[in-house]
């Protein structure tokens, strides 16, 4: 139990902070909770489950925060975000109801990735996209 416990600790101070990486990849099985967020290598781009339940994919330069793209749950109660080890991209309430998702399922994805052009792209297993928010962008 004492294991589980440390392990369950260990995870959420994971959670707690913001994830980086070349050109960032996250995997199935990936939960954040409100307030969380994942970004680019470059810091440029971020990913954030904003309080007022809406995804956005935003764009830092010069001090400000550009939405790019978001899921347009503004004002409905969101409790987590999920990379499903179905491949699919969720916004769940806390009623464990689906408020939004990718449309991905089945779709054999490996991995999410929020680039440092600015979009966010779900691969599959051969690092062909499946879905995008098309918010590349020349750098």
């Amino acid at each position: 139990m004492k294991t589980l416990i440390k392990i369950f600790s260990i995870s959420l101070l994971l959670f707690a902070m913001p994830i980086f990486g070349q050109n960032m990849k996250v995997y199935p099985g990936t939960t954040l909770l409100v307030g969380q967020s994942i970004w680019s290598k470059d810091g440029r781009y971020q990913l954030i489950i904003q309080e007022d339940g809406n995804l956005v994919l935003y764009k830092k330069s010069d001090g400000q925060n550009r939405a790019l793209w978001s899921s347009e749950t503004y004002k409905k109660e969101i409790d987590r975000f999920t990379f499903q080890k179905d491949g699919n991209l969720v916004l769940y309430d806390p009623q464990n109801q689906p408020t939004w998702n990718s449309k991905t399922y089945g779709k054999n994805v490996a991995y999410l990735s929020l680039q440092n052009d600015g979009n966010l792209v779900l691969y599959d297993k051969n690092n062909t996209a499946v879905w995008h928010t098309s918010t590349w962008e020349k750098n």
